[in-house]
């Protein structure tokens, strides 16, 4: 596993990670296979996270990248378990809000919205589709 950090300016923060997962198994998941890598979990991982604050704005981009994984797909037929192998994923996220100073007791209000998955990629969780891009707005309140 390798993290690093880079603060190229003071009001930017750049990290990124690369993970490799090594989940063999002493004995396979699905009976009559000789596949001993836990299923689900991709061999390699990669993200970088970007964010940019102008005074009480910023901007946050989150990058995740995978390699292709093999998981169990139980068939309601055949009442048997199959291994398919699914492509990696490859989402980006986008955040952008903006923190309102509250004049007491260090209290702040922060708006923000993010569009999920902004390259509109299909790829899925556990055998699951994910939703492709998507928008959500939101407001927090600190104190």
């Amino acid at each position: 596993e390798f993290t690093a950090k880079f603060l190229p300016f003071s009001s930017t923060d750049i990290s990124t990670s690369y993970t490799f997962t090594n989940s063999d198994q002493r004995t396979p998941q699905v009976s009559g296979t000789r596949i001993i890598s836990t299923l689900g979990v991709p061999d390699h991982q990669f993200t970088v996270v970007a964010t940019q604050r102008i005074k009480q704005f910023w901007v946050n981009f989150d990058f995740l990248a995978t390699s292709g994984y093999l998981a169990p797909i139980f068939s309601g037929t055949t009442f048997s378990t199959y291994l398919y192998r699914f492509n990696g994923n490859r989402r980006g996220d986008l955040t952008a809000g903006y923190t309102f100073n509250l004049t007491k007791r260090d209290m702040s209000v922060r708006v923000f919205g993010t569009i999920g998955n902004i390259f509109n990629q299909e790829y899925y969780e556990n055998g699951f589709r994910t939703a492709k891009a998507n928008a959500r707005i939101g407001v927090s309140y600190a104190f």
